[in-house]
């Protein structure tokens, strides 16, 4: 176990220790303590609702599962729409004519798209994908255009010296080279995907993480509601993990101080 770990899990363990003491000393039923939120959470998740069937489904093949299904999908979709239209546009003169729409639609805030997309779509999983896909979708292809349109000119310039035309000089020096913009704009696009997964659950569905949080807040299920915000909160944490993860096997040069054509092996086949 390295130190970063044991830090972190020191932290975990004082967090939840100040909580604990906080909340017994308070006294306040909308304030639980850990232990009665965890069981809360296993009620909501891990027992099936009704006791006396075999086959009654959990609250995490209900609400979970469907939420994260329509949130990964919609959101890989966008990073690939993202990646390719944007790295097109960098490069190409279209741009000019495109760029003030980009930048409108930079300053937008994502959950504006909530009533413009509710309006027009009927309620259910087409909002909450629509919602997704557009929101995400804004900050990945930005990034592409800002990374693919930043590439040295030297560097395309040699890379043409040395043959590279075409998919080769993009595979090789493009797209390395704007790969750092890139990722950082899909990393923006996960925090925004569970943000606008919510969001739209909240006022567009009957199931979803977004719809346990609301129907706990009517009810007044505080350990209810504190066990949805921690589920999401581990949700965040499990996602940008993986998605480092990721990003150090995909693409080892940005971690490496190597450079982008240099990490991909030059101009060579």
């Amino acid at each position: 176990m390295t130190r970063t770990m044991v830090m972190g899990l020191a932290t975990v363990a004082a967090v939840m220790s100040g909580w604990y003491l906080a909340a017994l000393a308070l006294a306040d039923p909308f304030f639980p303590t850990p232990p009665q939120v965890f069981r809360r959470a296993q009620q909501l998740w891990f027992t099936p609702a009704e006791a006396s069937s075999s086959f009654a489904g959990t609250g995490l093949q209900e609400h979970v599962v469907p939420s994260l299904t329509r949130t990964v999908g919609a959101w890989g979709v966008a990073v690939a729409v993202g990646i390719v239209v944007g790295v097109w546009l960098g490069r190409s003169p279209v741009l000019a004519w495109v760029d003030p729409a980009l930048q409108l639609a930079r300053a937008l805030p994502p959950p504006l798209l909530v009533p413009v997309v509710v309006s027009l779509l009927p309620l259910g999983a087409p909002v909450q994908v629509t919602i997704i896909f557009t929101g995400c979708l804004w900050p990945v292809m930005i990034a592409a255009v800002d990374g693919s349109r930043d590439v040295d000119s030297l560097l395309i310039a040699t890379a043409r010296l040395n043959g590279a035309t075409g998919m080769r000089l993009l595979l090789r020096v493009t797209l390395p080279a704007a790969a750092g913009r890139i990722a950082a704009g899909v990393r923006v696009s996960v925090s925004l995907a569970l943000v606008l997964m919510v969001v739209s659950e909240m006022v567009a569905s009957t199931e979803g993480i977004g719809f346990q949080l609301v129907d706990a807040a009517r009810s007044f299920d505080a350990a209810g509601l504190w066990a949805t915000v921690l589920l999401l909160g581990v949700l965040g944490n499990v996602l940008n993990a993986a998605l480092r993860c990721a990003e150090h096997r995909l693409l080892p040069w940005l971690h490496s101080g190597a450079g982008a054509v240099s990490g991909q092996g030059g101009f060579g086949a």
